[in-house]
C-alpha cells in the first residue's frame, strides 16, 4: 500500500504562500529560499513525495545482493517512490548501502538470514537522514531533517499470520 503526500495546488503562487507575510512559520521565498536553507537544515518537504511499503521477500547478502538492489532501485524510481519501508529483507545484522538512486538501511537478526526490515530513501532525500536506529530485526527507525523540522520514519515487520500466538504476543508487548 502506498500513499502520496500532495502539495497544495489551490492557487498559491510559486514564490510561496500568500500568508507568508502574516505567518513567520511560512516562508515566502519558496524553492529559491529553501535551496539555501535546505542545505543547512535538510530537504524541502513542501514539494510532494511518495511513500510506500513493499515485502521484497529477500535482499539477502548471499552474493546475489549486487543484482537485487539495482533492480529494486529501478522499480522504485519508475514508480516515483521516495521512501519505501521494506519487509523480509533477510540480511544479517544492520547496515546500509547505496545502489542506483537510493540509499538502503536495514536491520536483521545477527546470525540468521530471516525476517528483517529496511528502508529505501531516494537520493533527493538521502541528504536529510540524520539518524538511523535499528531497534531489532523487525523495527527500524530513521530520522530525517527538513526545512520545517524533523520527520520520523518507522519501518515495522510484524510476525505473519502463520507464526505462533506466543511469538505474536511477544512482539506486540
Amino acid at each position: 500500500m502506498a500513499g502520496t503526500h500532495r502539495r497544495n495546488s489551490g492557487g498559491v503562487p510559486a514564490g510561496g504562500d500568500p500568508a507568508g507575510a502574516r505567518n513567520p512559520h511560512i516562508g515566502g521565498g519558496g524553492a529559491e529560499e529553501a535551496g539555501a536553507q535546505g542545505a543547512a537544515r535538510g530537504g524541502n518537504l513542501r514539494r510532494g513525495f511518495r511513500v510506500g511499503a513493499w515485502n521484497v521477500l529477500t535482499l539477502g547478502d548471499d552474493g546475489q545482493m549486487a543484482d537485487r538492489l539495482p533492480v529494486l532501485s529501478h522499480e522504485l524510481k519508475r514508480l516515483g517512490v521516495d521512501i519505501a519501508a521494506l519487509s523480509e529483507v533477510k540480511r544479517l545484522g544492520s547496515g546500509s548501502a547505496v545502489a542506483g538512486a537510493y540509499s538502503y538501511h536495514w536491520s536483521g537478526p545477527p546470525n540468521a538470514r530471516q525476517r528483517g526490515v529496511g528502508v529505501a530513501i531516494s537520493t533527493r532525500l538521502s541528504e536529510c537522514v540524520r539518524q538511523v536506529t535499528p531497534v531489532d530485526d523487525r523495527i527500524l527507525h530513521i530520522r530525517l531533517e527538513h526545512t520545517c523540522g524533523f520527520m520520523t520514519v518507522v519501518a515495522v515487520y510484524a510476525p505473519p499470520e502463520d507464526h505462533s500466538l506466543e511469538r505474536k504476543e511477544q512482539f506486540y508487548h
